[in-house]
């Protein structure tokens, strides 16, 4: 194809290296076509040509970031253990309570926590807790205690939390960027809660090892009188 193409426009091939270019200037390692009837042309590279795949110019799709269904889930923390709702929201964004997990994959749900700022404590850990990071800086190890990060902005400890339990792989940013955190009971999301294309569920926390129970919106327990 390249020969017969070469011969219909009476040209000449060039090697690589320093080409001549149609007003003056030159391009370093590409091949060009001098044609005698008129200015240069490049050289016809072989994957531009029609029924050839281009293996150059495929894009290969990471599959751990493809899209799938989601659902929201409401999660109430108030009375709650921090670490205990923790351990059981990170199941619930890596998407392990799903027969369709992959440890490679993000297939989990969105999770909205109402009460996060009443959820508690055991033993000492409200007075003597604390949070460390460095500045990189020789002597810049900055202490903060759970009090004043808590004074300073309620859903930030049990954010700490969630973020510290979640794997430690390139999924871990987009997973979390899936979590919304409310101090009260009121929040921003309920227009997603009343589509009735969304899957919403509320969870209920057991307590121990067993998973989060998801319960459809509709079909919640009515609580204690």
């Amino acid at each position: 194809m390249l020969s017969r193409r070469l011969g219909q426009l009476g040209g000449r091939w060039l090697g690589e290296g320093f080409v001549l270019r149609p007003g003056g200037g030159h391009r370093l390692g590409e091949r060009y076509m001098v044609n005698r009837r008129g200015p240069t042309l490049p050289y016809p590279k072989p994957w531009d040509q029609p029924g050839v795949q281009n293996d150059r110019k495929m894009k290969r799709k990471d599959k751990a970031f493809v899209d799938c269904e989601r659902a929201w889930l409401r999660v109430d923390a108030q009375g709650q253990v921090m670490g205990h709702v923790a351990s059981k929201v990170v199941q619930l964004l890596c998407g392990k309570h799903k027969p369709i997990y992959q440890p490679q994959r993000d297939v989990g749900d969105y999770v909205v926590i109402l009460n996060a700022a009443k959820v508690v404590l055991t033993g000492k850990k409200r007075e003597q807790k604390r949070y460390y990071h460095h500045t990189g800086y020789p002597g810049g190890l900055k202490t903060l205690y759970f009090e004043d990060m808590f004074a300073a902005n309620p859903v930030r400890p049990l954010r700490l939390a969630i973020w510290g339990m979640m794997p430690k792989n390139k999924l871990k940013r987009q997973r979390m960027n899936r979590l919304r955190l409310f101090p009260g009971a009121a929040h921003t999301c309920e227009s997603q809660f009343r589509d009735p294309q969304t899957k919403a569920f509320d969870v209920i926390l057991p307590l121990g090892s067993p998973p989060a129970r998801l319960v459809p919106m509709d079909k919640m327990p009515p609580g204690p009188d």
